[in-house]
Formats: structure tokens, C-alpha cells, sequence
């Protein structure tokens, strides 16, 4: 730990602190397999190809809520364990009080939200197909994350790029090392530096700020185990404090409107490369192999691989 100057003021000293835990804990960000996939309709299609952009929705607005549900509950449920092994009015019990109210709320107003853009492993899997490649009929377009820059300057966000976890010890212990080691800091830092209410409050906040953060990238990887052969990953975006413009756009979802923000890549970008697509397991294959081609070509992507789905699938509709 850092010893703040001792004419430093109270903010200093909060911000000091805040910096501190942030580096403690950074953002989740796993090494991620050479391409993942990312399923869409051809009406997507056109739309991530045309805009060179993908859009990474509110983790409040994702298509199925149950998950975000369950995300939550597990890390509430971590967090009050956690508290119950600190003594009352330690600045940890008061820590995880503090922060489990926040969590508790629908969605914090005062935290900056997660934004998910969902990829799967699996370069062709019948279940994706259905699920959110039109049935067969859409694509799934391959990106690469040869370079992961959790600040990238060109960007409206901080991100990460995270592998769902579908329970089990390693996902408790993992929440638990979070929890440990923000709450070890803060109380060094409570015990040496805080001398006064208006201090212990503005640290307070920001421990809090950061424990739910990082506690929120645990949050959204977080699925039933169920859903386990989807071997899911998310890009974790979190807009920036002063983005400039508001860059959060609207669309109709599949539970009505929905905030996203856009995830912008080019063939000479080098966080998110598009490296291939495959196109869905529709009777026309070798026409949507050859549209998808031409338009790559027309975008600059003309060195993207384009293969054919190998699974005998015919969508509801073609039967």
C-alpha cells in the first residue's frame, strides 16, 4: 500500500485508494481460444458487416433476464457469507453491507453498467443455429482477439473478455479472492488513513464502487450449468466516466427496448479482427457463401474466410 503525502486532502487520499484497489483486483480478462463465434440472423449479418460494428447490449436486457438473475443471487449469496464472518462495525461488515445494497437494487444508478456481446467456441453447433442463427439460415461470424487492450483509446469503454462459468468451486473460490482482497485493503486503509465521517463515507463509496464492479464481471459470466455445451464467452464492455458522447443507442429486443453500445472493429484493427464466417445449414448454402463473400470483399474484409456449415439441418420453415 501506497502511504498518501500527508497534506493530501480527503479526495486524494479516496482516490488514491480507489486506484489502489482497482489494480489489486483488475478487470476479468481471460486468454481467450485464436477465433470465437458469434451467432446472428442474415438480417444481423448485413448489419455487423455493413456497420463494421458489433452491438453489446445492457446485462439488465440480455434475451433470457433469468440469467442475469441468477448471476446475481450467486454473488449475493457469496457476499453475505462473507460478511457474516466479520465482526459488526468492522469497516469489512460495513464494506459488504454497503455493497450488497447496491447489488440489491434492480440496477445501481450510480455504477456504470456492463454491456455483453455473447460468442460460443463452437464454429458450428446445431443448438446455436436454432437458437440465434435464424434457424439455420443465418451466419456465424468468426472474431479474432489477437490484442486485448482493457483501455483501448479508440473505444467509448473499458473491457474484458470473460468465459461464462457455469457454478462449481473454482467459480466460488474465484468470487471469494475478489471479495478477500478488496476488503483486506480497505481496512488497511480505514485503520491507517480515515480519521473522520466525511472521509470514512467518500472511501466507503469507493471501495464499494470498485468491490461491485469487479463483482459485476463475475455477475455475467455466471450460467446454469445447463447451459454448458453452449461453452460461452462475452466481451464485458463498461462505458468510460467521461465518454465524450453519449455513444448508447436503442433497439427493439425480444423483451422490447433495449440500450447497447457499439463495439466498432476494421480490417486493420488489432483488438477485434474478423477472421471467418460460416454460413448457416440452409438448402442454399452456395448462394449465401457467395453473397457473403462479396459483401466481405466490399468492406475491406476480403482475406476473411468464408466456410459452409457441415451439419444436415433443415429450419422449421423448410420442412
Amino acid at each position: 500500500m501506497v502511504e498518501p503525502s500527508k497534506h493530501s486532502g480527503v479526495e486524494l487520499m479516496v482516490s488514491q485508494m480507489e486506484k489502489e484497489l482497482q489494480d489489486l483486483v483488475p478487470i476479468l480478462n481471460d486468454d481467450a481460444p485464436p477465433v470465437l463465434y458469434h451467432y446472428t440472423s442474415d438480417r444481423g449479418f448485413l448489419g455487423v458487416v455493413d456497420s463494421k460494428t458489433l452491438w453489446a447490449t445492457h446485462y439488465r436486457f440480455m434475451n433470457d433476464p433469468k440469467e442475469f438473475v441468477a448471476g446475481r443471487d450467486k454473488i449475493l449469496g457469496l457476499l453475505r457469507a462473507a460478511r457474516a464472518d466479520h465482526a459488526a462495525r468492522s469497516p469489512e461488515q460495513g464494506l459488504l453491507t454497503f455493497t450488497l445494497e447496491k447489488l440489491e437494487q434492480i440496477a445501481p444508478l450510480d455504477f456504470p453498467p456492463p454491456f455483453l456481446a455473447c460468442f460460443s467456441e463452437h464454429e458450428d453447433s446445431l443448438s446455436q443455429w436454432r437458437a440465434y442463427g435464424g434457424h439455420g439460415t443465418g451466419y456465424a461470424i468468426g472474431m479474432g482477439f489477437g490484442v486485448t487492450d482493457e483501455d483501448d483509446a479508440a473505444q467509448c469503454f473499458t473491457a474484458g473478455l470473460v468465459r461464462c462459468q457455469y457454478g462449481g468451486q473454482a467459480y466460488d473460490d474465484a468470487v471469494r479472492s475478489v471479495i478477500g482482497s478488496i476488503c483486506h485493503a480497505f481496512r488497511e486503509y480505514a485503520e491507517t488513513y480515515i480519521r473522520d465521517k466525511t472521509a470514512g463515507a467518500r472511501a466507503l463509496l469507493a471501495a464499494c464502487r470498485v468491490l461491485a464492479h469487479r463483482l459485476f464481471g463475475h455477475m455475467v459470466r455466471y450460467k446454469d450449468p445447463a447451459y454448458s455445451e453452449e461453452t460461452e464467452w462475452r466481451i464485458m464492455a463498461f462505458l468510460k466516466s467521461d465518454p465524450g458522447q453519449n455513444p448508447t443507442g436503442f433497439r427493439i429486443g425480444a423483451n422490447g427496448l433495449c440500450p447497447h453500445i457499439p463495439i466498432g472493429f476494421d480490417p486493420s484493427s488489432p483488438t477485434f479482427q474478423l477472421k471467418k464466417v460460416v454460413v448457416g445449414p440452409s438448402p442454399d448454402q452456395d448462394v449465401r457463401a457467395l453473397v457473403a463473400k462479396l459483401m466481405l470483399e466490399k468492406h475491406g474484409f476480403g482475406s476473411c474466410e468464408v466456410v459452409k456449415s457441415r451439419i444436415p439441418y433443415r429450419g422449421p420453415t423448410q420442412r
